[in-house]
Parts: structure tokens; sequence; C-alpha cells
């Protein structure tokens, strides 16, 4: 289950030159040099929006 999440993630993050993949026991992405999104050990994503998506 997990792998399959991991791989999805993996899809969606190669769709975008500017998304770097990073870290081997907590799997998250950057963009200069900022992290933003997360995938935990049980499979769940978490992703950080900009303060301007946020007050929306």
């Amino acid at each position: 289950m997990w792998q399959e999440k991991l791989k999805r993630y993996d899809e969606l993050i190669d769709k975008c030159d500017r998304f770097e993949r990073k870290g081997k026991s907590m799997i998250y992405t950057s963009a200069n040099g900022h992290m933003f999104s997360i995938l935990n050990k049980d499979g769940e994503m978490g992703i950080r929006f900009s303060k301007e998506v946020q007050k929306k």
C-alpha cells in the first residue's frame, strides 16, 4: 500500500522540474529550498500552501 502511494507521489513530482524529492525515511519535496509537501509512513500526504492561498 505505502509503495503504491510513494509511486503516485513520485509521478506527481516528476511532472514539474522545479520540484525535488528528498529524504530517505521521511519523504518530502522542496522548491527553491522550501519544503512544501511530505509523505509520511502511513501514506498520508501533507501540503503546505502559500500564505496567499491559505487566506482564500
